[in-house]
């Protein structure tokens, strides 16, 4: 790929006090796991090495870097006291912790003008640690956010429809269609009514993953209770109330992994190319 082709955008990286910003172009790289900047960078904004870190460099190479905290924005998305390393660069480079954000990778696909083959090779690893979350995102955000919240401590960015932006061809359906199929799984809590009623009919139609999370003695409707008879991909998960909804999650997670093991065994042995 030429320098011209190269993915870029610009980034204002700022000291963690703010006293010193500086905007650059910055490559964006879904292959690297963490956000790297020059060593000049690290003197220009006056940083304090935090910490070192062992890495092997694409030559092999083994080195001592060291890992500093800076402001990272990339257009309204701020990430502050960000952790990078600092490695002999000509440029930055945003790695995947930052790109991996569900918000921020589904923003820069519009932005990232000329790059359709770095945004589609991108999919693969987006759909590692991304789950879509669904359920009633109005008055019972709070269980929602706390399915992100217990995700995140698994290393997964759960992400929620309305907090992506709107494409203006598309209707909400196909929205939520886009968004499951690059997910890796799919989390719905059906514990009150709610569009999400049409998400898990959708969920079902595609043969995605989904777990469903679901308080004891409530649910959304009788007419998808017999979903996890019928679909081997789709099964609900009890809990007794939000506080206790970490444990449904965890549960969740396990056997929708497991459940993704299988269909990539499955799909391996059917489609021999692969």
């Amino acid at each position: 790929m030429s320098d011209k082709e190269q993915p870029y955008i610009e980034v204002r990286f700022s000291s963690p006090c703010e006293d010193v910003s500086i905007r650059c172009r910055t490559l964006l790289d879904t292959g690297a796991e963490t956000t790297c900047i020059p060593e000049e960078l690290v003197h220009a904004l006056h940083l304090q090495v935090h910490d070192k870190r062992v890495i092997e460099t694409v030559a092999g190479e083994v080195r001592d870097v060291g890992k500093y905290f800076v402001n990272v924005q990339i257009g309204n998305n701020l990430f502050s006291k960000h952790p990078v390393l600092a490695i002999p660069l000509k440029t930055p480079l945003i790695g995947w912790d930052i790109l991996g954000r569900g918000v921020v990778l589904y923003s820069l696909m519009s932005r990232v003008f000329g790059q359709i083959i770095h945004v589609l090779g991108a999919i693969p690893s987006f759909k590692q640690r991304t789950v879509l979350v669904l359920g009633q995102d109005t008055t019972q955000i709070i269980r929602l956010q706390a399915i992100q919240d217990r995700l995140r401590g698994r290393g997964y960015t759960g992400i929620i429809v309305k907090d992506q932006a709107d494409i203006e061809i598309q209707s909400i359906e196909e929205k939520v269609n886009m968004l499951a199929s690059l997910c890796r799984f799919v989390i719905c809590d059906n514990t009150f009514p709610s569009g999400h009623i049409d998400e898990l009919k959708i969920c079902s139609l595609n043969r995605f993953v989904t777990a469903i999370l679901q308080e004891e003695g409530k649910g959304a409707t009788w007419m998808q209770v017999d979903y996890p008879l019928d679909f081997s991909f789709m099964k609900i998960f009890k809990y007794s109330s939000v506080k206790q909804i970490d444990s449904a999650v965890n549960n969740a997670v396990k056997w929708a992994e497991k459940k993704i093991v299988e269909r990539k065994a499955f799909f391996n042995r059917l489609y021999s190319w692969r």
